[in-house]
Order: C-alpha cells, then sequence, then structure tokens
C-alpha cells in the first residue's frame, strides 16, 4: 500500500517540472523584448534626438512601455489560463492518492467540485507575497516595462551612450546576455510562474481535504532537505497543522516545500509510517526526522554554510533539542527571528553556547 509521503514527494517531483514549463515560458518572453528595446535605443537615445530630450522623450519612454506591457501581456495571459488547470489537476491527484490510501480502510474518497479548486486557488492570497495571484502576475507584468524605462532615463540623466545603455538593459553577449536588466526580470519571472503554480497545486490539494475531513485529519508541512531551504521551510518541516489553520506552500518566492496530508487516526493506518522515508541531498532518510534532525547528522561546515557560524554554534552547542531550536527561528507569523529575538528567549541557550 503506498503511503501519503511517498505519493506527496512523486507529486512535488511532477510539479516541479510544470512549474519549470511555465517559468520558461514566461522567461522567454522577457527574453524577447532584447531585440525591441535594443531598437528603440537606436532609434531614439542618439545624442541630439529630438525624442531624447525633454517631453519628447518622455513621450517615447511612455510608448516604449506600452509596447513592452503589450509584448507581455500574452505570456501573462497564458499563465493565468494555465493556473485552473493546475489546481483541478491538484485536487485530482489528491483524491486519487487519498483512494489508493484508504482503500484497505473501505472509505471512498469524495471529489473536491472542479469549480471549487480553481475558486480556492484564485481567493486565497499567497502566503509569499499577501497578494491575490493573478494580482502577483499582474505587478509583474506592470514592473518589468517600468523598471526597463527607468534605467534608460537613469542612463539619460548620466550621460551614458546607446552602448553603454544596451549592455545595462541587455547584457553582453561574452556572457550570453546574463549580466543585464532583462537577465534579472527573467529570472524574475521564472520565480513568478513557479510560486504562482506551487500556490494552485496546494489550494487545489487543499479543495480535496476539505472535500474529505472524515478521512483528512490535517497536514504536515515538508521541506527539502538540502542547503538552499529557507529558515523559514527548516522550521516548519515535520509541523502538523489543522485544515486551514497554518501556513502552506508556497511560503516565500520559489518555494520547494510540500504538505502531506494527516490521516483520521481512527482509520488505523499508522502502519503506513513504519518504515518510511524520505529524500534529502544525501539519499534517502528516515520519514521521521525533521530538517534539524537530518542537519545534525551533517559535518559542521555544513552546518555553517545553512544557519551562518552564530546560528550553527548554538545549533550544537545551546543544548537545544531540533523541535526547540526550530521553534527559536520563526516568530507567532511564522517569520524569522533574529539573533537577539532569540537571545531574548532562550538567554541561557546562548551562554552554554558561548555566544
Amino acid at each position: 500500500m503506498p503511503r501519503p509521503k511517498d505519493i506527496a514527494t512523486r507529486y512535488q517531483v511532477l510539479l516541479e517540472g510544470v512549474k519549470s514549463g511555465q517559468a520558461v515560458a514566461l522567461a522567454k518572453a522577457v527574453q524577447r523584448l532584447g531585440p525591441e528595446v535594443v531598437r528603440w535605443l537606436a532609434a531614439n537615445a542618439t545624442t541630439g534626438s529630438r525624442a531624447a530630450r525633454g517631453v519628447g522623450r518622455q513621450k517615447a519612454l511612455a510608448a516604449l512601455r506600452r509596447s513592452l506591457a503589450t509584448a507581455l501581456q500574452p505570456a501573462a495571459d497564458a499563465l493565468v489560463a494555465n493556473l485552473a488547470d493546475v489546481a483541478l489537476a491538484a485536487a485530482d491527484f489528491e483524491r486519487r492518492a487519498l483512494e489508493s490510501v484508504v482503500a484497505k480502510a473501505k472509505r471512498p474518497s469524495k471529489v473536491a467540485p472542479a469549480e471549487a479548486a480553481a475558486e480556492l486557488a484564485g481567493s486565497l492570497p499567497l502566503s509569499a507575497t499577501g497578494a491575490l495571484p493573478e494580482d502577483f502576475v499582474e505587478q509583474w507584468l506592470a514592473g518589468v516595462p517600468r523598471k526597463v524605462t527607468q534605467r534608460i532615463a537613469q542612463g539619460y540623466a548620466r550621460g551614458e551612450t546607446v552602448e553603454e545603455l544596451t549592455r545595462a538593459i541587455r547584457g553582453t553577449k561574452a556572457r550570453n546576455f546574463r549580466d543585464g536588466l532583462l537577465d534579472v526580470t527573467r529570472r524574475e519571472a521564472e520565480a513568478v510562474a513557479r510560486t504562482t503554480v506551487q500556490h494552485y497545486a496546494s489550494a487545489g490539494r487543499q479543495a480535496t481535504w476539505e472535500a474529505n475531513k472524515d478521512i483528512v485529519s490535517g497536514y504536515r508541512f515538508v521541506a527539502t532537505l538540502d542547503s538552499r531551504t529557507t529558515t523559514t521551510c527548516r522550521s516548519l518541516d515535520g509541523q502538523v497543522f489543522e485544515l486551514g489553520k497554518g501556513p502552506v506552500p508556497p511560503v516565500h518566492i520559489n518555494c520547494r516545500s510540500t504538505t502531506v496530508a494527516e490521516l483520521n487516526p481512527r482509520l488505523g493506518l499508522d502502519f503506513l509510517d513504519t518504515g518510511a522515508t524520505r529524500s534529502s541531498k544525501d539519499g534517502y532518510v528516515p520519514a521521521e526526522l525533521s530538517y534539524y534532525d537530518w542537519l545534525g547528522t551533517q559535518p559542521a561546515a555544513f552546518q555553517n554554510e545553512v544557519l551562518g557560524p552564530t546560528r550553527a554554534a548554538l545549533f550544537r552547542k545551546g543544548g537545544l533539542s531540533a523541535d526547540e531550536f526550530a521553534s527559536l527561528q520563526l516568530d507567532r507569523s511564522f517569520r524569522p527571528t533574529t539573533l537577539e529575538e532569540m537571545r531574548r528567549r532562550e538567554p541561557l541557550a546562548f551562554e552554554r553556547a558561548g555566544l
């Protein structure tokens, strides 16, 4: 019989592929702006050009801003149009996963209404930003043309040449155009796509859980066991929350964490946890290990890389359990705490660590 954690892990792998596909599509739209900006600079940024002076300059920049927004709009619309399908697919995947897990308990799972999954996803603000997902995409869409035209205006003020502005905006061929402003916006585009897809997938799964509260009693937060995992996800890893009452990925931009359904104990399926594993950068480890339990098995140099030298010293020498250290990393709103806030809460741990 499949285990919930194994299913959730496999699903997240599949979802990362979907996220990559959407990210590439949006990033390509940004890359296509490069030639248009270069042509505009050649036509409008030359010394003595009337369009590069005073009111004429501002009108030309406004026209460029509108043109860039128009060029990006189809890609943004395509992303938004695909998001509902992501939520529906996630809801259906979770329904089938529940059916496979609880088959022995002879408890059929219910289907979350299709419109409920997409509606829930669209109405929930992103944990990462607080914005509704479509607003999040629109804010990015408006931001790209604004950043490009502001950088050009700044170049005018500095007396930069066409060549200098071209390098600043598009980058250099020697570096494969990875050193210009458009590359920054390309990475932002990828982050927008990945974050919104994760949001809709999480909401779709939640919709199925909400429709099956007799089967699902809550959910467990599951982070990735490697050095790139953020403080927030590291510290939430392994925590169990009631449906609708805890943080759900994406809790930050480009979040890679996922969730696992916690089954109603009355179903008698506790045996599924026996021998369960989870993946890490070094291979599979016991599923019950939280991020900080796992980190405790890693070399000191790796701990320093992940936590920074001061927190790593506190982690090793402060006499705190993995759960105690995790709770110290976040405040009540699940925001990362500063070292001073940690010191006020656990002064003895800092003394034991000699900090």
